[in-house]
């Protein structure tokens, strides 16, 4: 939810490899730091959002938002881009989000074998507006 108001919040529901569904809401800034957020309450904070662009992709009213981040992973220090394409400029930006994520948790399977399970699924990932 968003506006002058109300706190923006934010709740993901995610599916991991195994197939368990982990559901977290949040809180942020704005409605992208409560989507951001909401990943991070699941997966656990893997690092810091270090870039953050939107551009359309194609025109009208049911545009759709391209959204690609770039997300420094705490452990090794790496970047990793992630992209999402919504008409939903939030929705798009959780993707890119996770996608960014699911990279980085990716890059540390292949060091720690644990990881795997941590792994969440880019495409089982909806956001849910909640009413303050």
């Amino acid at each position: 939810a968003c506006g002058t108001h109300v706190i923006p919040t934010a709740t993901v529901r995610m599916r991991d490899d195994e197939g368990a569904t982990h559901t977290a809401s949040r809180t942020g800034s704005g409605p992208v730091d409560a989507a951001c957020q909401a990943v991070n309450a699941v997966v656990g904070e893997i690092g810091a959002l270090q870039g953050f662009t939107v551009r359309n992709v194609s025109e009208g009213l049911e545009a759709l938002g391209e959204v690609t981040v770039r997300v420094k992973e705490f452990h090794s220090g790496h970047t990793y881009v992630g992209h999402g394409a919504n008409a939903d400029v939030v929705t798009a930006s959780a993707e890119a989000y996770v996608d960014a994520v699911n990279r980085a948790l990716g890059a540390r399977r292949a060091a720690t074998p644990a990881a795997r399970a941590a792994r969440v699924a880019s495409n089982a990932t909806s956001i849910v507006a909640v009413p303050a």
